[in-house]
Order: structure tokens, then sequence, then C-alpha cells
């Protein structure tokens, strides 16, 4: 369990990297953080619900990412907990938000990156395996165009850019990477530090 220290942090292993509680200081401020490094399962999408909601009495949950993405679906589900939390979640991208990890940077309240950073978006996709039939993959096929849709319309509305500007970007399977000087332009950050 991750408890607030009244000086200084407390490091604990989390299962997406080291999660740290910390006392603002002076500004009164109570800070948690949480730490996504790497690609992105299912797993860390609920460890985040989970850990998210243990956090009593802070002021501002700050989640630091550095992660080639990962799974749809757990991007979402990450997202969905963001949106969802009753105080303030600011992302700071310190290395990569690619993929997944730049989908949740954008639900974030505040999108901060580092000079060096590096993010990349693209139109969600599915790896399959085993065989299927014809109907089948009609109906995978179906099913992830209804998801980029969603995806993409969730992305184009954070970022404030009407979708068919967003989409021209990741149209046929394009990588869409930008500096952050490029993502503060297009409106996928608040600010570089």
């Amino acid at each position: 369990m991750v408890k607030l220290a009244l000086a200084g942090m407390i490091a604990i292993a989390g299962a997406n990297g080291p999660v740290r509680a910390a006392d603002g200081g002076a500004s009164g401020e109570r800070v948690a953080t949480y730490h996504i490094v790497g690609p992105i399962y299912r797993v860390h999408a609920a460890h985040l619900q989970e850990w998210m909601g243990r956090q009593r009495g802070v002021t501002r949950i700050d989640i630091e990412i550095d992660s080639p993405g990962g799974m749809m679906d757990a991007g979402l589900a990450m997202g969905a907990t963001i949106v969802k939390s009753s105080v303030p979640v600011r992302c700071v991208v310190r290395g990569t938000a690619a993929s997944a990890a730049f989908f949740v940077l954008q639900h974030c309240r505040e999108r901060i990156a580092t000079k060096g950073a590096q993010l990349m978006t693209h139109e969600p996709r599915q790896a399959t395996s085993g065989t299927m039939t014809r109907q089948e993959l009609a109906a995978a096929a179906a099913e992830l165009t209804l998801m980029a849709r969603v995806w993409n319309s969730i992305l184009a509305v954070r970022m404030g850019l009407p979708l068919a500007e967003y989409e021209s970007h990741v149209d046929k399977g394009q990588d869409w990477r930008m500096t952050p000087a490029e993502a503060l332009k297009v409106g996928a950050l608040d600010r570089i530090e």
C-alpha cells in the first residue's frame, strides 16, 4: 500500500514500475505518482484502477509515462480510470508516449512532456493468431473499424482537432510522430518542461 510521506518520498514497486507518494512541502499539495514504463497490458490497466482507488488525501495524481504503447483495450481502460478520478491527474512524458500510451496521455487533465520526449499516435491495430474463417475475419475487421472510429474521435476531441484532420495524419496505417513542440502546436500537450 502506498502511504503519503510527511516529507520526502516512499518508493514501492508497482506492477508497471515504481509507485511513489510525496508531500508537496510548502505548497501543501499532496501528490501521488504512478509510473507507466514499458508496454501496456490489461494487468496494468487493472493495477492503475486499483492503485488510484487506494489514494486518499492526495490533491493530485501524477502519471509519468515512458511507454511504446500496448493493448488497445488496456489503453481504453486506463483512459476511463483517469477521467473518473475525483482528483486532477497530470501526465508527464519522460521518454516515449506512443500508441496506447499516447491515448492514456490524452485523458489527463494536464499533459506535459520533457524537451527530449517522443510522441506518436496511429489508428489502433489488432494482432491475430491462429486460424479464422472468412466470417470471423470480417467480423474482426468490422469491430476494429468501429474501435478505430471511437479511438480517433476521442483523440481528435481532446486535441481540439476536426476528426478529418486527425485522421489525415493516421490514415492508411501511418504513424504520426511528433516532437514536444509539434505536439504542443497541434493540441496534444499543454506544456513542455
